[in-house]
């Protein structure tokens, strides 16, 4: 192999490197404001698992609530998981949040009334798929009347 090529080839491995960091870096550009469409179509989404289908078969009502969180993943799970408000798509990640994360939309489904069941969906609205599923039940806390 001559010198011109070893060149090249460390030239363009040093290119696909700087993209890679630069595509990491940009991350923030998923915080936005949602369309309406996008929030009904992330909502659905989370109403579409099978947690929320179980509640929903019950007849249970619901709330549903959008928020953004943070997922770190280490060999195909959730290590870390950080909510944070939707507004903040005015003012960027916080500052808590690895810079490893991937961002997602979060549902946030509370079912009864009184809430208690909390479902939490991460929706990746550029796959239209739920990437990660959390629930557990709301505890109820007694009457100060």
């Amino acid at each position: 192999m001559g010198k011109d090529t070893k060149r090249y080839i460390t030239l363009v491995v040093l290119l696909i490197c700087l993209f890679l960091v630069f595509v990491s870096c940009t991350k923030a550009s998923t915080l936005r404001n949602l369309t309406e469409e996008e929030k009904s179509r992330a909502i659905q989404i989370a109403l579409n698992t099978s947690e929320a289908q179980a509640q929903l078969e019950q007849g249970i009502t619901y709330k549903s609530d959008l928020n953004w969180v943070a997922i770190v993943w280490q060999f195909s799970r959730a290590s870390e998981i950080h909510v944070f408000d939707y507004d903040e798509w005015e003012t960027g990640i916080p500052s808590n949040i690895p810079r490893s994360a991937v961002i997602y939309s979060w549902v946030g489904l509370t079912f009864g009334e009184p809430e208690r069941l909390l479902v939490g969906v991460a929706v990746d609205l550029a796959t239209g798929k739920a990437v990660f599923v959390q629930s557990f039940p709301l505890k109820s806390f007694p009457s100060t009347k």
